[in-house]
């Protein structure tokens, strides 16, 4: 294993983290234009989203605003860099691994907004689709046909899933099994 690799794929995964907290602070509330804190949020600098350089030493205070802030910050941040130095193990210095760190992302950040509104938003739905399908044409990866052919089943499975389990799956995670 390349120690070059690791620490980019540290480094890699701590800006990724940062910006999945941006998105899981900012993204769900695009929606709601007359809540204050999503402006407040938007104008805010990007710093304020990586937390980990200060937040055991500051026991959570933001040294940008002097607020508490919670743990999923640095978890978030903690879970991001694992997976990514995970990946890099697993994959090596390969086009597959800047891929996957991508879907990585996309997937934590999905899965941070979904656990906190309950909600899969269409405005990280319909992006994620086009970057997917530009991605079935490169080589090596799931020709374009296959991956149409994968959505549609996945998005049937969990569309009859939705209806027959009367609430267990929302349409948000029907569509996400689509992309």
């Amino acid at each position: 294993m390349n120690f070059g690799l690791v620490l980019s794929a540290i480094l890699s995964g701590w800006i990724g983290g940062g910006l999945v907290n941006w998105a899981a602070d900012i993204l769900p509330r695009i929606r709601d234009r007359q809540e204050k804190p999503a402006v407040e949020s938007a104008t805010r600098s990007l710093a304020h989203h990586w937390t980990l350089p200060w937040y055991f030493f500051r026991r959570g205070i933001c040294p940008h605003c002097h607020e508490r802030l919670g743990r999923r910050s640095p978890t978030v941040e903690i879970v991001s860099i694992g997976l990514f130095v995970l990946m890099a193990v697993h994959w090596g210095a390969t086009p597959t691994l800047a891929i996957a760190w991508l879907y990585g992302l996309f997937l934590l950040a999905v899965t941070v907004i979904d656990f906190e509104h309950h909600r899969v938003l269409n405005i990280m739905l319909a992006p994620a689709a086009i970057v997917v399908a530009g991605l079935s044409l490169l080589p090596g990866v799931p020709q374009p046909l296959d991956m149409l052919l994968g959505g549609a089943v996945g998005f049937g499975v969990f569309l009859l899933l939705a209806i027959i389990g009367r609430g267990a799956l929302g349409m948000g995670d029907v569509k996400l099994v689509g992309v």
